[in-house]
């Protein structure tokens, strides 16, 4: 008897819990939530296109409800680097994905209060200018992803 009040016990304990995450917030990202990794990145300077390979270089975008880090895991600050992982609020639309410019991108700096990014430096490492960057989405499907900014086409896989 004791054990069957026990076993009812957990399982309203377990009822209860599920029923408390429900209230979570939901993202509508569909496949866009997650960890895409930067495996390669044209240039479509007007000189002409230009192509690189940049997988060695472990850069990764975030993705979770209204946030996108990016952030080089071979440089992380953590590590005594000066590249500094960043936090943006973006927009998905059908065709498209906005870095927002506002509010004002900061640096993720977990063990202090994230402050805002100040140098062009640092948007510019990541191909990004931080001033509401607006890419197209070229296609977002089985784990890829690219994006095309005026200047920069990005190739992603999500890890």
């Amino acid at each position: 008897m004791k054990i069957k009040k026990q076993c009812l016990a957990l399982m309203a304990a377990s009822l209860l819990g599920v029923g408390a995450c429900s209230n979570f917030e939901r993202s509508d990202n569909g496949s866009l939530d997650g960890f895409w990794h930067l495996t390669h990145v044209d240039s479509l300077e007007s000189s002409g296109s230009t192509s690189a390979d940049v997988s060695h270089r472990m850069l990764f975008w975030s993705v979770q409800k209204d946030l996108i880090e990016v952030r080089d895991l071979h440089t992380d600050t953590l590590l005594g680097s000066n590249h500094h992982p960043i936090l943006f609020r973006f927009r998905l639309t059908a065709d498209s994905l906005i870095l927002l410019g506002d509010p004002k991108p900061r640096y993720n700096e977990r063990l202090s209060q994230d402050s805002l990014v100040t140098e062009a430096t640092e948007f510019e490492y990541y191909g990004l200018t931080g001033h509401g960057d607006s890419m197209r989405v070229l296609y977002l499907e089985n784990a890829r992803m690219g994006l095309q900014s005026k200047s920069l086409r990005m190739y992603f896989e999500k890890r």
